[in-house]
């Protein structure tokens, strides 16, 4: 009976067949390991997963006091009018201040998601073009001493906003649409579009 079945199950090893008769058996597969960082504090090991949640769960929270900042605040409108546009901006901002008039650097980049971001940008900025994408952070970005690097501060209108390349995005996790990264010297700044504020930032981001 061995005989006849040896040349069966070698046909099904050869074709790929018994891996996938495996896989759907309804047996769980291992799922690949989530990075490891360290926490800044105590050293100990963290889920890597974990602090994106985390990350996740602040930024919604900075969203909530978004949206309720709109309420009062006069309505953003498609326009050419720089004016307006610097207007309806500082409102929303002035607004959202009241709303967090207590907050702080690290109440989003805490020191967990800090230092597992900078594992992040670790890959596309010491990578073989690493060189590369460095220079492109440096090309359009103002001088680190204009900007005033305070949590609730306007950007402000007389520098530029830096570009940040694809492949470092890449490797960062998706913000909403009213957010965006932006790399200046060595900082990571979380920048609120619509109201043009620094709602978070963490220094010694780049490698």
């Amino acid at each position: 009976m061995k005989a006849i079945l040896a040349p069966a199950v070698t046909l099904l090893l050869l074709t790929g067949v018994l891996p996938t008769v495996a896989a759907q058996s309804g047996r769980p597969s291992t799922p690949p390991a989530a990075p490891q960082t360290f926490d800044a504090r105590t050293g100990e090991a963290t889920n890597g997963a974990q602090i994106l949640v985390d990350f996740k769960k602040r930024i919604d929270a900075y969203l909530k006091v978004h949206d309720e900042a709109k309420k009062n605040a006069p309505p953003m409108k498609q326009t050419t009018d720089s004016g307006a546009i610097k207007e309806a901006q500082d409102a929303l901002g002035a607004r959202i201040r009241e709303l967090r008039a207590d907050a702080r650097q690290g109440d989003i980049f805490t020191p967990q998601i800090a230092g597992h971001f900078r594992t992040l940008l670790t890959a596309p900025l010491n990578s073989e073009d690493g060189h590369k994408t460095k220079e492109i952070l440096k090309d359009d970005a103002p001088p680190p001493s204009k900007i005033n690097f305070a949590v609730n501060a306007k950007y402000p209108s007389s520098e530029t906003l830096p570009t940040v390349p694809a492949r470092v995005l890449q490797h960062l996790p998706t913000l909403p649409k009213t957010l965006e990264y932006r790399i200046i010297g060595k900082a990571l700044v979380l920048r609120d579009n619509d109201a043009d504020i620094i709602v978070d930032f963490f220094p010694n981001a780049i490698p």
